[in-house]
């Protein structure tokens, strides 16, 4: 890597003195080489998108990072990313996602700092129906409809700060890749408030088991597909919103229908399109998740990085870091803003192996605040 491209995601912003306390954490979308071909990259000379040339430049970038939790998506070299990683004191967990796709999700973790306790996954095809029910259309069953059905998947790892055992501090580390299409909003978010759901209920059955009332550090992480403006992000830091219809009516479908902003006729013609786009969720609702979830770059910022993605015909932020905690602090993030800016290149060139750039953030972990002697509730 260049001198430029490796400052970009080393240069942790802003400077603080040693933190002596603390766990970092990146999220990064790998691009997996079935996705990768010259119509789509035109502007990178095939011999940079060969399978091998990008695979050394991912090892040796994740190597770089030195963060304490990876978040990844698009895996589809596990094996080879796992050893690598482990040479570096990492293990980690993998989820292949369904269908014939050939990538997946993982999280690593540094083996000397945290112990493993638990994990899940889960298949966004399989939509926990009855806890979603309450925000659905009457005339959506998810066991017809095949809209919502596209191999996208999460997982969630529960971890032990193991420096110092008479402190506890336990964390959960949630990792999801969401659809892709702006046309999908109501996919996105039924595929959100499904992850929300499996996160919930994986903390309250490893509550029972490890943590009885202690604080819990709950972190989602991963490829949201979603702008700061878009709809689940509001809701994630929000902790509610209003599903009204308008984002589907933003697609070319129904530009007519949206000009018209009549919200009965769109889910009439959803509705009555032989099952390809009835509506998922009803014409309007408020949906809640039982998380208030802060951005950590946000949080460091007062905004997101001005992008995460970079590609000819688009340029936004579409990758994220959640917390919720009331033991972390977050101090620093990666990559600087300021290089950010300055970057001009379109990704991945011969550089940088993949479309998304690994976001980080580093949290000082308050301390004494709660010990295995005091409960939170």
């Amino acid at each position: 890597m260049t001198e430029s491209v490796a400052s970009l995601v080393s240069c942790w912003t802003p400077p603080v003195k040693e933190v002596v306390k603390s766990i970092s954490i990146s999220s990064y979308n790998m691009l997996a080489q079935v996705y990768v071909n010259s119509s789509q990259f035109p502007y990178c000379p095939r011999r940079y998108l060969r399978r091998k040339h990008r695979l050394a430049l991912t090892k040796s970038l994740l190597q770089s990072l030195q963060v304490d939790i990876l978040c990844l998506q698009e895996v589809d070299c596990y094996k080879e990313i796992e050893t690598c990683l482990q040479e570096k004191g990492y293990k980690g967990i993998f989820q292949l996602r369904g269908g014939t796709k050939k990538d997946g999700c993982a999280i690593f973790f540094r083996s000397d700092k945290f112990e493993w306790l638990a994990e899940h996954s889960w298949d966004c095809d399989q939509v926990q129906f009855p806890a979603l029910k309450k925000y659905c259309h009457e005339n959506w069953n998810p066991y017809v409809d095949v809209r919502h059905r596209r191999n996208n998947i999460g997982q969630c790892v529960w971890l032990r700060w193991t420096p110092e055992p008479e402190v506890s501090y336990h964390l959960c580390i949630a990792n999801v890749h969401l659809f892709w299409d702006p046309v999908h909003e109501d996919v996105k978010l039924l595929q959100t408030l499904q992850a929300v759901h499996e996160i919930d209920e994986f903390i309250q059955r490893c509550k029972r088991d490890w943590v009885k009332n202690e604080s819990i550090n709950v972190f989602l992480a991963g490829d949201f597909n979603s702008s700061p403006k878009a709809l689940i992000y509001r809701l994630l830091t929000d902790g509610q919103v209003e599903w009204c219809g308008q984002e589907m009516e933003q697609s070319n479908h129904f530009l007519e229908l949206g000009n018209n902003n009549n919200h009965e006729q769109m889910n009439n013609t959803l509705t009555n399109s032989g099952g390809l786009w009835t509506p998922i969720f009803a014409r309007r609702v408020m949906v809640s998740i039982p998380f208030h979830f802060k951005s950590a770059i946000g949080s460091v910022l007062g905004k997101e990085m001005d992008w995460s993605n970079r590609t000819e015909k688009f340029t936004d932020t579409i990758d994220y870091i959640f917390y919720t905690s009331t033991q972390l602090r977050p101090i620093q993030v990666i990559p600087s803003p300021e290089l950010l800016q300055k970057y001009e290149e379109f990704l991945p060139n011969e550089n940088f192996p993949s479309d998304h750039i690994p976001l980080g953030c580093r949290f000082d972990l308050i301390e004494n605040r709660w010990t295995n002697d005091h409960m939170l509730r």
